[in-house]
């Protein structure tokens, strides 16, 4: 059985600096979107 769950999410504005922090602080690099909606990912929304 295959299931899909579809969500929508809104980032706030974020400056170069602050996704660089985000990126280089948190590594989301393999998750899916390249963002972690827990962890510090939450400063993104």
């Amino acid at each position: 059985e295959l299931m899909c769950d579809t969500t929508k999410v809104q980032l706030r504005q974020l400056n170069d600096r602050e996704i660089q922090t985000y990126v280089e602080l948190d590594n989301p690099i393999s998750c899916a979107g390249s963002f972690k909606a827990e962890s510090l990912g939450i400063a993104l929304f």
